[in-house]
């Protein structure tokens, strides 16, 4: 019999966070079920997606917390 998974179980697999035993029955599950393998390719998808994201605040977010930094040391505020 195979296992139900959940989306989390999906999200755990994808992360490398299940165990040994569980990884082998969610590559079973793959298999045969057509559901589960949406939403698999869902999060991978998702996955890649967020991999692609800005990482860094834009230059108007940097000076603008330059900025403020530097108005808190004025006022001596700042150690």
């Amino acid at each position: 019999m195979i296992k139900t998974f959940t989306p989390d179980d999906l999200l755990r697999y994808l992360y490398e966070d299940t165990s040994p035993a569980e990884s082998i029955e969610i590559k079973r599950a793959l298999q045969f079920d057509e559901r589960l393998q949406y939403e698999w390719q869902q999060l991978q998808a998702d996955r890649q997606q967020l991999d692609t994201l800005l990482l860094h605040p834009s230059e108007a977010v940097t000076n603008r917390i330059l900025d403020w930094a530097g108005a808190l040391n004025m006022a001596g505020l700042r150690n």
